[in-house]
């Protein structure tokens, strides 16, 4: 499950290193404000959760395929699971 805390350190590092071919190509984005902008990033939901990452080869975090969806992985520990989010997903959905 995704809560605040956990969200919060996700928010925190910021981005993550994915194999390309785990992430569908229409659910990558381009970051077009803030410090990722320009940089390519996906949106991984977990329960009324929703958190953007930024696509990095050198993060210390790994998303990685768990069953029907998605692991957070951080010094070998999974941190959060979820699945991927459409980036046009509504603005009712998205959480600040």
């Amino acid at each position: 499950m995704l809560d605040v805390e956990r969200k919060a350190v996700l928010v925190a590092i910021g981005n993550a290193r994915i194999e390309p071919a785990l992430l569908p190509e229409a659910l990558a984005t381009t970051a077009t404000a803030g410090p990722g902008a320009g940089g390519r990033s996906f949106f991984i939901r977990s329960g009324n959760h929703r958190v953007r990452l930024g696509i990095s080869d050198q993060s210390l975090l790994q998303v990685i395929p768990e069953g029907d969806g998605v692991a957070a992985v951080l010094d070998r520990r999974v941190i959060a699971r979820g699945c991927w989010s459409h980036p046009s997903a509504t603005a009712r959905s998205r959480l600040t």
